[in-house]
């Protein structure tokens, strides 16, 4: 029984806590060791009781928590980001602009003046087409205001408005609705692959953790097979010291057995540390904390 609570045992949870203080206050935390286990019964304390689970909820822990196919969901969450970003080309754009000016005294073409002012107002409205051209309305508003300094004549006060519009399209390169769409359809594209790569993701992580349960499965049953070996060489050392002292057996036939009980007792170390090895690569896989308990 003890070995199945090797099957929940990982690495302690302080080199995680090493790891995160590193990335976040940019120095290592100081660790606190626990001591080893010194045998069984304290690594089942340390471990825990081994809980049973199936493959259906493995499978959908693995489903729940794999970082493989989280990191999958983001790629296509960037991908259909990406492709929203392609549609800022129907929109249309607004550009406005402002300026004031002053201006004392001054002299000009021989007429002294006073002084000018001068506002304007300038906007333009655009829009890409879909051929690769350009419309663009101009709207334009301006006014001046000019005091000059001569008797009779008086200030000089008016507004300039002006409404155009223009489309500009090229004739050879840069035009055409392919090249207007080319970037969504590029985008739809990284799209698809994000959408495929998750789908080869999960099947990749359903395949490896049905693999690694029934590697794990087969761990135990090889340390089920191993223990009933061992049984059998006990019984048969059980059998062998009756002879010995019945006079029915040479005393040279213990050390055989005795050598068999050992090699049979190092298989069965050997197989319960492949359950430990099979149960962590299967917590892996399905994305499960390891720690203590």
């Amino acid at each position: 029984m003890w070995r199945l609570a090797f099957s929940i045992l990982a690495v302690s949870s302080v080199a995680h806590a090493d790891v995160l203080s590193l990335v976040l206050d940019g120095s290592p935390a100081t660790p606190s060791v626990a001591a080893p286990p010194t045998d069984p019964s304290d690594l089942i304390a340390w471990a825990g009781q081994p809980k049973a689970i199936s493959l259906p909820e493995l499978l959908q822990l693995a489903i729940q928590q794999s970082p493989t196919l989280a990191n999958a969901k983001l790629d296509i969450a960037v991908a259909e980001a990406q492709v929203a970003e392609t549609w800022e080309r129907h929109d249309w754009t607004l550009q406005a602009q402002a300026t004031a000016s002053y201006t004392g005294a001054a002299v000009f073409s021989g007429i002294p003046i006073s002084s000018t002012t001068a506002y304007g107002v300038t906007a333009d409205v655009s829009r890409l087409l879909p051929t690769g051209g350009i419309v663009d309305l101009h709207l334009s508003s301006q006014y001046n205001d000019t005091g000059i300094a001569i008797t009779g004549i008086g200030d000089s006060a008016y507004w300039n408005d002006a409404v155009t519009g223009s489309i500009t399209q090229p004739l050879l390169k840069n035009r055409g609705s392919d090249l207007y769409n080319a970037a969504e359809r590029k985008a739809d594209l990284s799209r698809d692959a994000a959408v495929l790569a998750r789908r080869l993701a999960a099947l990749q992580t359903i395949e490896g953790v049905i693999s690694d349960y029934w590697d794990l499965v087969l761990a135990e049953q090889q340390v089920e097979i191993t223990e009933a070996s061992l049984a059998v060489a006990k019984e048969r050392l059980r059998v062998t010291q009756v002879e010995v002292s019945s006079g029915r057996s040479a005393q040279s036939e213990i050390p055989a057995v005795e050598q068999t009980i050992a090699t049979t007792e190092e298989q069965v170390l050997t197989g319960e540390l492949a359950v430990l090895d099979a149960s962590l690569a299967l917590r892996r896989a399905v994305g499960m904390e390891m720690g203590a308990g």
